[in-house]
């Protein structure tokens, strides 16, 4: 998969666990608060990082649904909304960032 380094869930994972040890820096203020949150919740419960990813692809889901009901809010029919939950889903930059470890899309996701 894209980005999925040996140590790219580890960057942004280890800021949250270590925000709990000393004061927040400049490093950890930065980046993406609760998309690491919820991969370390994922890492914890599972004993590894096997549902890391899960979080990304969750985001991916949630931002083809709520571009479906954007179409419903404009009174678009039901075909045009599925058209639009079709083409939020199959960009290339949203599949690409829903595959790796970048935080974008989470934040996409609740904006």
């Amino acid at each position: 998969m894209f980005g999925r380094g040996k140590d790219s869930y580890a960057f942004s994972v280890r800021p949250v666990i270590c925000s709990r040890l000393r004061p927040p820096t400049r490093t950890t203020l930065f980046h993406l608060p609760l998309s690491a949150w919820n991969i370390l919740h994922f890492q914890i419960l599972s004993g590894g990082d096997r549902f890391a990813n899960t979080v990304h692809w969750i985001a991916l889901a949630g931002c083809g649904v709520l571009t479906s009901l954007i179409a419903k809010e404009l009174k678009q029919p039901f075909p045009v909304q599925v058209l639009a939950a079709v083409i939020a889903l199959t960009l290339p930059m949203g599949l690409l960032q829903g595959s790796s470890s970048q935080g974008n899309l989470v934040v996409a996701f609740w904006l």
